[in-house]
């Protein structure tokens, strides 16, 4: 029989686990180990999913609104990511690339405040595009440059990155906790510690890695914004991103979304009123301001806050029930 092992959050005891129950939809004429890049689905998560479809196509119209579950979500999250994350501060969004449009979005004021020469974004060689595509897009509207460093010959990626940092041309490190290519460990605290010293913002993706291994602790790294889809080891479908906000970056932020849903108030409403010169323009507290627009898929939201999960863990969290 076939059995994987899981690693929880709050634990690195690995435990084995029986697949073919857990996992009974699952193609048995093929052995799958490419879980980095999707995993399959447990049957929890999928017994959600069909649920929440079934409600939006069986009662519309007593779905309500998903905020009581959303807030649920983000402080799952939160106990995920560790170090005492709040759930004010995650926000759920629909990619981790539309996570990363929006902190490249609000970190334009810090590529434009150094100077010609020191605009660099820093990113590792052969980097998941989610995390490397909308720094291009900044560097090119500002006049900045983006260092994709070449793997080092000793495999020690946060020395390599610590240099470039203490160089002082590198205005935004946009990293990974490990390479999406090869599992590759980046020291994110060592990394993490450079950019303080030198001001300057670490945006992470962390989707390779909160799920499979320990939890990131953003305070401990110094990472102003964390972003992870959940669709690999957060074992959810597609459709959802969770990302943490350190309270200095939501403070001024802008979405790039408005919605009704953003603003101050939605959440007692079913419509926010609308005055003369519009609707409310004061953002929802917190990192949910970054929101994105639309309810998010039922099926993700709902999968996500199961209270079944591999090991005894929440589905798409790896945060073990009582």
């Amino acid at each position: 029989r076939l059995c994987v092992t899981h690693m929880s959050a709050a634990s690195v005891d690995a435990a084995p686990i029986d697949a073919a129950s857990l996992w009974p939809e699952l193609d048995r004429t093929c052995a799958y180990i490419n879980a980095a890049s999707r995993t399959p689905l447990p049957a929890c998560v999928l017994a959600a999913g069909e649920a929440a479809v079934r409600r939006k196509a069986a009662t519309p119209w007593d779905i309500g609104d998903t905020e009581a579950q959303k807030e649920e979500v983000r402080t799952l999250f939160g106990e995920l990511l560790g170090g005492g994350v709040s759930s004010r501060d995650v926000a759920v969004l629909p990619s981790c690339s539309f996570a990363m449009s929006v902190a490249a979005h609000n970190l334009r004021g810090a590529m434009r405040a150094r100077p010609a020469g020191r605009r660099r974004v820093l990113v590792l060689e052969d980097q998941n595009p989610s995390n490397v595509m909308q720094w291009q897009a900044l560097c090119d509207d500002e006049g900045g440059e983006l260092l994709a460093l070449p793997r080092p010959a000793d495999g020690d990626w946060a020395s390599a990155l610590v240099a470039q940092v203490d160089s002082g041309s590198v205005a935004v490190a946009a990293l990974p906790p490990c390479h999406w290519c090869d599992g590759a460990v980046v020291d994110l605290a060592v990394v993490g510690a450079a950019c303080s010293a030198r001001g300057v913002p670490l945006v992470v993706d962390a989707t390779q890695w909160l799920g499979a291994a320990a939890p990131l602790e953003p305070a401990r790294i110094g990472a102003c914004f964390v972003a992870c889809s959940v669709h690999k080891w957060l074992l959810g479908p597609y459709g959802a991103c969770l990302c943490y906000a350190e309270p200095s970056f939501w403070r001024g932020a802008r979405p790039l979304d408005h919605h009704d849903r953003n603003r101050e108030g939605a959440q007692h409403v079913e419509c926010l009123p609308m005055g003369p010169r519009g609707y409310p323009t004061a953002f929802q507290p917190g990192a949910r301001r970054l929101e994105g627009g639309g309810r998010e898929p039922e099926p993700a939201a709902t999968a996500f806050s199961t209270p079944q999960a591999p090991g005894g863990s929440r589905a798409a969290a790896g945060l073990r029930t009582s």
